[in-house]
């Protein structure tokens, strides 16, 4: 018996697969982080490098400094980004299998064989959140789904093992 999927989820049957996934969306309040994020990255490029412009001369320890500003505005960006309007997808068509986390079509792909999947297994949470280790037969982590909420990571937990065939569970179920 297959149950409704949870708000921000969605499960696609398809002849030669299927396609599982979620949002990741917390809050549409990150968005304000996002403009916090813009705002702050360009205050400090134009105080370390517009500086530089303006005095036209190089300073390579400010310019290597102010990398380090710039990757962390990036990286706060991007998680405010993934925590407001993200996705986690699922494909498995004709025993290929591509998971995708990220906003629109910019993000990060991992593609594998579904065959090569033999257990599911929790991965630790964080705030309320989880994820999930699809573990090789061997026991190494062959894909990593993260940044789901609970309801959403059960459904695609559930699913997932209803798709994989001679799987098995972690002791003491998935997440019980």
């Amino acid at each position: 018996m297959k149950t409704a999927p949870p708000p921000g989820a969605w499960l696609t049957e398809q002849t030669d697969g299927f396609e599982l996934g979620a949002t990741t969306s917390q809050s549409v309040l990150l968005l304000g982080h996002v403009a916090f994020g813009l705002l702050w990255l360009c205050m400090m490029i134009n105080m370390i490098y517009g500086e530089q412009i303006r005095r036209a001369q190089f300073d390579p320890v400010a310019s290597v400094f102010g990398l380090l500003f710039v990757a962390g505005g990036i990286g706060f960006i991007s998680s405010a980004l993934m925590g407001a309007v993200g996705k986690v997808w699922i494909s498995v068509r004709s025993g290929h299998a591509t998971i995708f986390s990220g906003v629109g079509s910019v993000g990060f792909r991992s593609r594998f064989r579904w065959s090569e999947i033999a257990s599911i297994r929790p991965a630790p949470t964080r705030r309320g959140q989880g994820g999930l280790f699809l573990l090789g037969r061997d026991g190494r982590r062959v894909a990593v789904i993260r940044g789901l909420k609970r309801d959403r990571l059960d459904f695609v937990a559930n699913e997932l093992y209803g798709h994989l065939s001679n799987a098995r569970v972690a002791p003491g179920g998935l997440y019980r």
